[in-house]
């Protein structure tokens, strides 16, 4: 269990937790996970931000939730700015049975915000970004 440090694929990081999902018995961390054992979460449900000065672009990513008993079916908020201007925000419901995944095609933003409505943590699998 660690926090994806600063740097990782050129890009700042907050909130977001790196662990292998046999340590975690919630059915969100087992299902959501998509590849191999490693799955992240948002640290106690606080938003997780995805940040670049210069810009980067954000493919998509799988999406869950980490409890289905409280938790089933929150809502995640994904917001993405270009400088000080929000230029799209959208929302899903979250599952803790199976992940959907979100195509999001944004090119050249500098900051990303995924956020769940109650502060549940959210899991995430193969996060797809570039940088020049």
């Amino acid at each position: 269990i660690q926090k994806v440090p600063n740097g990782i694929g050129g890009l700042n990081w907050e909130n977001l937790i790196v662990t292998n999902n046999r340590f975690y018995n919630g059915e969100g961390y087992i299902n959501n996970t998509i590849s191999g054992r490693y799955v992240g979460y948002s640290t106690s449900g606080c938003p997780v931000t995805i940040a670049h000065g210069d810009g980067f672009d954000f493919y998509g990513g799988y999406f869950g939730i980490a409890w289905r008993s409280s938790a089933e079916g929150e809502i995640l908020v994904v917001k993405a700015w270009r400088g000080d201007e929000l230029i799209d925000e959208q929302e899903f419901e979250l599952s803790a049975l199976g992940p959907f995944y979100f195509d999001a095609d944004y090119r050249n933003i500098t900051k990303l915000e995924l956020a769940t409505k109650h502060y549940w943590q959210l899991v995430v699998d193969d996060i797809l970004v570039g940088v020049d």
